[in-house]
């Protein structure tokens, strides 16, 4: 059996696995699930700057912070959050600034890569800690827990 097809086939199996999840397990079980998720997609990325790219990033996890307060910001106070429309525009947002900021700082290696995202990093805290847009010191929250609901038309009722 070729590489291809062993990957194709774990990757089939892990989309059915990944299907029956909200059948087999509890909630907490699909919260910490979720969690080690996001959890290993940033570190599989930081790994890809550290490892083949050979840069080390310390404003990594500032992407990371940044989706999170979009996802906040976008969300609504008044009803739960639609995960199919927020998390789009969250994830977007955050890539739209890693454009930007990978932009000005590849330019630069060694120690001045590593303050350029170190100063990023900092700057995101500060931006976020220190102002009214993140809720300052007290941070923010999302008043409901977000729904995995597809987004109905406008014209059909509840």
């Amino acid at each position: 059996m070729s590489q291809d097809r062993v990957d194709a086939s774990l990757l089939i199996l892990l989309a059915v696995a990944a299907l029956l999840v909200p059948f087999v397990w509890s909630g907490y079980e699909i919260k910490l699930a979720t969690t080690i998720t996001i959890q290993a997609g940033l570190a599989i990325a930081l790994g890809f700057v550290v490892g083949p790219a050979g840069l080390i990033s310390l404003g990594h996890a500032a992407f990371y912070g940044v989706a999170a307060y979009l996802f906040a910001m976008v969300a609504a106070e008044s009803e739960p959050a639609n995960v199919f429309t927020t998390a789009p525009i969250a994830i977007l947002g955050a890539a739209a600034l890693a454009a930007v900021v990978g932009a000005v700082s590849i330019r630069s290696r060694g120690l001045y890569f590593i303050l350029m995202t170190l100063a990023f990093g900092q700057l995101g805290y500060h931006f976020f800690h220190d102002t009214g847009i993140g809720g300052s010191a007290d941070g923010t929250y999302i008043n409901f827990r977000p729904e995995l609901r597809l987004p109905r038309p406008r014209d059909q009722p509840r």
